[in-house]
């Protein structure tokens, strides 16, 4: 579950873990971000970045016999640098880790940068 809090107090929601709707938010300053894993209890909400991203893997086994996500990697962008949080349902662990900015992805920049609350301190929790 994806749940989007922006600056003016409008809510965004999107359930799908395949199509969250990144692209369909509104285009208003994000307050805060929570990402609660399906199966799981614990939610992650990150607060007081410039900017927020996300990317969902895909993988497909045997002529779309099976499919599935693989990692959902979280993004909070601070200054020049990259907070990210992993999820490799594949290789089974959660890894936190800070990179440059333009470096977030495979040692690459990605697009679909949403803009935060510049000015704030940031703030993650695990609840």
């Amino acid at each position: 579950m994806l749940k989007i809090i922006f600056e003016n107090g409008e809510v965004f929601k999107s359930e799908n873990i395949y199509d969250s709707k990144w692209n369909e938010m509104p285009d208003y300053p994000i307050k805060s971000i929570e990402y609660k894993i399906t199966g799981h209890t614990r939610s992650v909400i990150l607060s007081g970045y410039d900017s927020y991203n996300h990317i969902v893997e895909h993988f497909t086994v045997m002529n779309n016999m099976m499919a599935g996500v693989s990692k959902i990697v979280l993004m909070a962008k601070k200054d020049n640098k990259v907070n990210r949080i992993i999820f490799d349902f594949l290789k089974r662990y959660v890894k936190e880790d800070v990179v440059e900015y333009g470096k977030e992805y495979n040692e690459k920049s990605v697009t679909g940068w949403k803009n935060g609350m510049v000015g704030q301190t940031p703030k993650k929790e695990i609840i």
